[in-house]
């Protein structure tokens, strides 16, 4: 039994509407995580830490894009040069996430931060491209109502809303032991 030869991963771009620029060569791939160490000094002249932060994951990928391998069936690439620079300008004007996919791993939300095109005589008819990734992190916001109460004693909940109405230091400012001075409300 003749089996297909399997195809070999080749370092690819998939944008928000789902195209694929596939790497006619990746020559070179970069994996950043980093992370940043807080510290803070002491009396005896010596930093303290107590916390890790965890930067965002980067990437860089410089390869090659051309239009010798647009009719071969294992590589996904169906673009010329031309095509090729215009979609990855728009992949950062538009700041859309994007996928990549290396030898190593499938990355997901990158956006892109840096393209550099350099182009200089003797390489061919061939787009080298150096491009730089950076993960994004999302959250959502949530929004939520906080009631304060009043702790005066002898009043109804409607004068304690109206005592509190608009600044929570107010009670604050009233329970507070001022010694023999007259307590003064705060606004």
């Amino acid at each position: 039994i003749m089996r297909r030869p399997r195809s070999p991963v080749h370092t690819t771009i998939t944008t928000a509407d789902g195209k694929k620029l596939a790497f006619d060569a990746a020559t070179d791939i970069g994996h950043e995580f980093r992370s940043k160490v807080t510290s803070y000094p002491v009396e005896d002249k010596s930093t303290v830490s107590d916390h890790i932060v965890l930067e965002n994951p980067r990437f860089t990928v410089s390869g090659v894009f051309s239009d010798a391998t647009l009719n071969i069936p294992f590589i996904p690439n169906n673009y010329k040069q031309s095509e090729v620079y215009r979609m990855l300008l728009k992949m950062r004007d538009d700041r859309k996430v994007v996928s990549l996919l290396t030898p190593i791993d499938v990355y997901t939300d990158l956006v892109v931060t840096n393209i550099s095109l350099p182009r200089s005589t003797g390489k061919g008819a061939a787009l080298f491209v150096d491009i730089e990734f950076e993960k994004i992190r999302r959250v959502s916001n949530e929004l939520t109502t906080v009631f304060v109460g009043s702790s005066a004693t002898g009043s109804t909940n409607a004068d304690a809303s109206k005592k509190t109405e608009g600044n929570t230091n107010t009670n604050a400012a009233k329970e507070k032991d001022s010694g023999s001075k007259q307590a003064t409300e705060v606004t």
